[in-house]
């Protein structure tokens, strides 16, 4: 019974994601959002979406769902 390392988030591919989408959307001191940027990322990766740039495109489609919600509406990465 092994690990499968596919399903362990790399540690540098997320951060750099993290980094750059805290970064365009102005929240690098925002604590909640980038926790809720970082658990978007987490769900994706989790979802199969290992590649970094990948990852960032279907990270921004979701964010900008979320900000286009009447209400602020808030993103559901599971969709």
């Amino acid at each position: 019974m092994g690990i499968d390392l596919q399903m362990v988030p790399n540690s540098s591919t997320i951060k750099l994601a993290l980094k750059t989408l805290c970064r365009e959307n102005g929240v690098e001191r925002d604590r909640r959002a980038v926790a809720a940027i970082a658990i978007l990322l987490t769900t994706l990766w989790q979802q199969g979406t290992y590649d970094g740039e990948e990852l960032q495109r279907l990270a921004r489609e979701k964010l900008a769902e979320a900000t286009a919600t009447p209400n602020g509406g808030s993103y559901d990465a599971r969709q």
